[in-house]
């Protein structure tokens, strides 16, 4: 019998540790796949050792004697990531983006018809500005000297009674 027992608190934490379950030493191939989303490439370590790195959207195989209680481990490469928003939810002279936080969409706690003026057009220079809260998956917007205000961002599943938006219009080319 083989068993893989995986111990993450994904997305609150990165890391990622598989403890390898099998009565003796078996030769096998556990195939560990690197999310499309990661954003650098991710080190593979068995028993402490990195053994193979992955690029992101491709799969790392692992052949190898294992042994009982080897353990696998990496940590998820996961960042703010901005994509533009394609829907037919447009509003002329504005465009909307959606904010990442590896897999997870993430929601603007403020009115959904506010607009977020970005200087000089540059969105991608905006996930450089958000700082990670304490505690559960969240972050703020330290956007107080380009925007004006500060502004929290909590994963879409999170929202409760606040007033959010997921796909903020944006302003280009100043305030």
């Amino acid at each position: 019998m083989i068993s893989l027992d995986m111990q993450t608190s994904f997305p609150d934490d990165p890391a990622v540790s598989i403890t390898v379950g099998v009565e003796r030493a078996i030769t096998m191939t556990i195939r560990v796949r690197v999310p499309a989303w990661a954003v650098s490439p991710m080190e593979i370590h068995v028993n402490g050792e990195t053994v193979a790195t992955g690029e992101p959207g491709s799969y790392v195989a692992l052949e190898r004697n294992w042994m009982p209680g080897d353990s696998l481990s990496f940590a998820l490469p996961a960042a703010i990531r901005v994509t533009e928003y394609q829907g037919i939810d447009q509003a002329p002279g504005r465009h909307r983006f959606s904010f990442d936080y590896g897999p997870v969409q993430l929601a603007a706690l403020w009115e959904s018809e506010r607009v977020m003026p970005i200087p000089a057009g540059n969105i991608e220079a905006v996930q450089g500005h958000f700082e990670r809260d304490e505690g559960p998956l969240a972050f703020t917007l330290d956007n107080a000297s380009l925007y004006r205000t500060a502004t929290r961002w909590v994963p879409y599943y999170a929202v409760d009674d606040e007033t959010f938006t997921c796909v903020p219009m944006i302003a280009t080319g100043g305030h």
